[in-house]
């Protein structure tokens, strides 16, 4: 009997391994005759896709090339451009959309073009992941100070103690004073 919100299986593969895999099937000898244009081109468009959704937290897979491009305008890129970024997913429209039949070394560029932009996002994604864990250890810090802060009370100051005062030395004999410690 399974517990619910347990999933089940192995863990899924990160995004980066995932989509690196992927695209190095594609670059298979033989893999774009086998395929064929249109879906070599699904395939590199769609692997590209679900690894900039995952990282970005978007359904990249369910928009259009337009909605993509909006939605990547508001997250960082490392340097991706937008013309880059609109070239390759126009490529892959018009294999897709408008039974384009590219040959081979043009589609061997496209998919260099989705490697392309996988790397500098997966770039731009580590900055952007130390900064988040930075501030996530900083926030943790806080917590934690905090935390202690709450549960030890503080210590009272210590109260100077006045010093006693000290005994006075005993003054010696004066050496014009009687012997017997008479008076004169």
């Amino acid at each position: 009997k399974r517990r619910a919100g347990v999933p089940s299986g192995p863990p899924p593969v990160p995004p980066y391994p995932a989509v690196r895999e992927r695209l190095a099937q594609l670059r298979v000898p033989g893999a774009y005759s086998r395929m064929g244009a249109k879906s070599f081109h699904v395939e590199v468009a769609d692997a590209v896709k679900e690894y900039l959704g995952r990282r970005h937290d978007i359904d990249a897979l369910e928009m259009t090339s337009e909605e993509l491009l909006e939605a990547l305008d508001r997250r960082p890129a490392g340097g991706l451009g937008r013309i880059e970024m609109e070239l390759f997913l126009g490529s892959c429209d018009i294999v897709k959309f408008a039974r384009g039949e590219p040959p081979e070394p043009e589609a061997l560029e496209v998919l260099g073009t989705g490697e392309r932009i996988v790397e500098q996002v997966a770039r731009a994604m580590v900055e952007v992941d130390m900064r988040r864990a930075a501030a996530e250890a900083v926030r943790l810090a806080a917590e934690a100070a905090a935390a202690q802060a709450a549960q030890t009370p503080p210590t009272p100051s210590p109260t100077p103690v006045a010093a006693a005062p000290a005994e006075p030395a005993p003054t010696p004999p004066s050496p014009w004073a009687p012997p017997d410690g008479g008076t004169p």
